[in-house]
């Protein structure tokens, strides 16, 4: 896998965050992309994602 830089670290970045604040987990993100954990949730804060709280949500 190779490591993303400059514009395209911050157009993957967003991408990612789009998905997230749609309702994608860091594990559903993780399993999509084959990226580590630590590294999606490094690049979601380097978007500006505002991160939920950890845990299910409720039914």
């Amino acid at each position: 896998m190779t490591y993303l830089r400059g514009a395209a670290r911050t157009v993957y970045g967003g991408a990612l965050r789009a998905r997230y604040e749609d309702g994608d987990t860091i594990r559903d993100l993780k399993a999509a992309t084959g990226r580590s954990y630590g590294y999606l949730h490094r690049l979601l804060l380097e978007a500006g994602t505002t991160l939920r709280p950890r845990g299910r949500r409720g039914a």
